[in-house]
């Protein structure tokens, strides 16, 4: 048994003695390095630096079941060792900054494989509850900053299943649809690159950030509801982890028939389910709104049946949207959710979080940090909530099939829930990962997700076909 630097014991391979595998480098990947030599951490990166604690670790990733049995991690550590020269923030570590000094990416050096790609056994009895409990664990400690920023973990399953992996990368290397694309870079097949194609202009950009400053502003004077459970809101260390699988086809025919975006409905879901806690609670909303950080990618669409380079880095506009939670039927959650959202997607809103986040990163670096701690909070938002496209097609994991691929998002100090929807070969994983001393209510999310999903297509006259993980 051995105990890794997360603290979570787990059973590492069982072999004769050998020295430490280290991914090698040949002449180009050393010019890189060299290229790479103190470049520094860009400001929306920096940003999940500043936010990040013992108590609030800024973790993202994925956590995959096998079809069948998984690869051994002899097999996954020679696979990493080959796409490593290509996904060049895995062979980097952060130099912390300073008061006035920022901080920057500088190569590892020599990348201990052994160290980064570990096996575990899945805690007994097994099955898909103890592999989101198993998740919950491991997120729940912050990456060690003194060597690069990612971490594989092999999960044997035994004879209960499932087999799966959990990778975990640090919020500074990318966001959500980064790491999709990193994840991307790691599996097979490769998908062909998509060409790159160019955003709205400058002129265009800046013409919306006056009027979305302005309206940013007086976002944070409405009131909002909030979950927090506990007098202080401060958060504690444990997390909880659950999950639900529901077809694409039927998402997307729900949404065609409402009218509205897949987004939108997962919002409704999630408004579902914080009413039905307020209701239990026996709090009443008023009319006050659930405010939900709604990443909205900056990063170009890629062409069906194409994939992107793995461009690191947190390429994304904070959208804050609100959602009803009065007592409402689900289809009339989603049509004022849609209303909701339309207005504040064409608002200039989303472009004037980006220059906020670029004219913070501007500031002396202690500052930058104080401000990005004191805007990341529960008093601005009470929930996160991501929806990412991903590829269409099976996808494997060296030469072993993946079944169902569910994102892990971080929280953020004072907002006790993440919902991350993830798009993958036909269908939406949905997970949830929560802080349940201050919502205790956390395990109820995904189950209660799911039975939302079934009321809503019956009154639109679809099939729901909810595959639930973690009721």
């Amino acid at each position: 048994m051995i105990r890794s630097e997360a603290g979570v014991a787990g059973a590492e391979d069982v072999g004769p003695a050998r020295p430490p595998r280290r991914a090698r480098r040949g002449r180009a990947q050393e010019q890189a390095r060299e290229k790479a030599q103190a470049q520094r951490v860009a400001a929306a990166d920096a940003f999940f630096l500043h936010v990040e604690s013992a108590a609030v670790p800024q973790v993202v990733g994925g956590v995959a079941e096998f079809a069948g049995p998984g690869p051994s991690a002899e097999r996954v550590r020679d696979l990493m060792a080959e796409r490593l020269p290509r996904l060049p923030r895995l062979t980097q570590r952060i130099v912390p900054g300073g008061p006035v000094r920022r901080p920057r990416w500088v190569d590892a050096g020599e990348i201990d494989l052994d160290r980064h790609v570990r096996s575990i056994d899945l805690p007994a009895p097994g099955g898909r509850r103890a592999l989101d409990a198993l998740v919950a664990r491991l997120v729940a400690a912050p990456l060690d900053l003194d060597r690069p920023l990612w971490r594989v973990w092999l999960v044997a399953g035994g004879a209960a299943g499932p087999d799966a992996v959990v990778i975990l990368l640090h919020h500074a290397i990318a966001d959500g649809i980064g790491v999709v694309d990193i994840l991307r870079g790691i599996l097979e097949p490769p998908l062909p690159e998509a060409a790159a194609i160019r955003g709205p202009g400058g002129f265009v950009r800046a013409a919306a950030v006056v009027p979305g400053l302005i309206l940013l502003g007086l976002d944070g004077t409405a009131p909002t509801v909030s979950l927090v459970r506990n007098g202080t809101g401060d958060m504690g260390p444990e997390r909880v982890f659950g999950t639900v699988t529901l077809p694409l086809d039927r998402v997307r025919d729900a949404a065609r028939s409402a009218g509205v975006r897949v987004t939108d409905v997962l919002l409704a879901l999630v408004g579902e389910v914080v009413a039905d806690v307020l209701a239990r609670r026996g709090e009443r909303a008023d009319g006050r709104a659930l405010r939900a950080a709604v990443p909205m990618t900056l990063r170009a669409p890629a062409p069906p049946g194409r994939g992107r380079t793995a461009v690191p880095g947190n390429l994304t506009a904070a959208l804050r949207l609100d959602v009803p939670v009065d007592p409402m039927p689900v289809h009339e959650r989603l049509a004022a959710v849609h209303r909701s959202a339309e207005r504040r997607r064409g608002s200039g809103r989303a472009v004037a979080s980006t220059a906020v986040v670029g004219l913070l990163g501007a500031l002396p670096p202690w500052l930058h940090a104080r401000a990005a701690r004191g805007t990341y909070r529960g008093r601005y938002f009470g929930g996160i909530v991501s929806n990412m496209p991903g590829p269409a097609v099976p996808m494997s994991m060296a030469g072993a099939p993946l079944g169902d691929v569910h994102p892990i998002l971080p929280l953020a100090d004072g907002v006790p829930f993440a919902v991350g929807a993830l798009s993958w070969n036909g269908a939406l994983h949905i997970s949830v990962t929560a802080e349940p001393a201050s919502l205790p209510e956390a395990g109820a999310f995904t189950g209660g997700m799911a039975r939302a999903f079934e009321e809503l297509t019956a009154g639109l006259g679809a099939d729901g076909g909810t595959r639930a993980g973690t009721p």
